[in-house]
């Protein structure tokens, strides 16, 4: 990626942290800021003026009425993406209509991979679950379990429980880790793939044949990966719009949708932190 102008610009003013902007052709934004916490901030302000524009956009566009309802959002894992996730709530916890207008999908699980938090997990912990004392707190208890269709003693965990039903669409490794610790190889992968048949089923049911997605949020690996995928991975080659089955070479299994959905997808939001991704 060429970063045109940047040696060329003029100091910036002591305590100024607004992102640098830099535009490299139509349809590409790349923002430079000095702290992992001003680039959670501006790709959260992203997040919010992408929901705005579907939000004023002539809905009749999108290729299936799911778009047309929900603002659908595909999400990596990783710390980085967190600090998006802890500024979405900081500053558009109320300006956005989380409950009724945005569905999260998930790039991809995997099971059997030490010292890895699932997105699910990393999305429930980080945004969901302060999501739900934000709402309880701006509207009260009792209307947002209406909403969610809850008694109106429910707990704050069953409400919790609920808003992930309601508002996202996870990669079910159950089966894939029982056979994991049973020491049945072959039955993992088997239940992997009918897992990522599913899954991509969901998807396709919901978005259309190109499961082209309004957004999607991840951070970047170490070495470069985007979700599931290291570089040159060979599936990588597979340009069809899908759910696959990666076996890893650390013995972890997954499930991830492929470069053809990322591809597809109308934006793409990375968030890259850390001097070891610079080579």
């Amino acid at each position: 990626m060429r970063l045109s102008g940047i040696s060329n610009c003029r100091p910036r003013p002591k305590g100024d942290d607004k992102p640098l902007l830099v535009q490299e052709g139509p349809g590409f934004h790349l923002g430079i800021a000095p702290e992992i916490i001003t680039t959670g901030r501006h790709a959260a302000h992203f997040a919010r003026a992408r929901y705005g524009d579907w939000l004023d956009a002539d809905r009749s566009r999108f290729d299936s009425q799911f778009k047309r309802d929900y603002f659908t959002i595909a999400v990596g894992g990783g710390n980085t993406v967190k600090f998006e996730y802890r500024a979405l709530l900081k500053y558009h916890a109320y300006d956005i209509n989380w409950l009724e207008h945005v569905r999260f999908f998930f790039l991809e699980e995997s099971c059997n991979e030490k010292n890895r938090e699932s997105s699910r997990d990393a999305l429930v912990s980080t945004f969901l679950a302060p999501l739900a004392n934000a709402l309880i707190t701006r509207h009260g208890t009792l209307e947002i379990t209406q909403k969610l269709g809850l008694g109106p003693h429910s707990s704050n965990e069953e409400i919790v429980r609920r808003l992930e039903q309601v508002m996202t669409f996870p990669i079910d490794m159950g089966g894939v880790e029982a056979a994991i610790a049973r020491g049945d190889r072959e039955r993992a992968l088997q239940r992997a793939k009918q897992e990522a048949r599913r899954y991509q089923g969901v998807i396709r049911e919901r978005l259309g044949p190109a499961m082209s997605f309004h957004m999607i949020v991840s951070g970047i690996a170490k070495d470069g990966g985007i979700g599931a995928f290291a570089t040159y991975t060979p599936e990588l080659k597979q340009k069809e719009p899908a759910a696959i089955v990666l076996e890893k070479s650390n013995g972890a299994v997954s499930v991830a949708l492929n470069r053809g959905v990322l591809t597809s997808a109308e934006c793409i939001s990375l968030i890259i932190s850390g001097s070891l991704k610079l080579k």
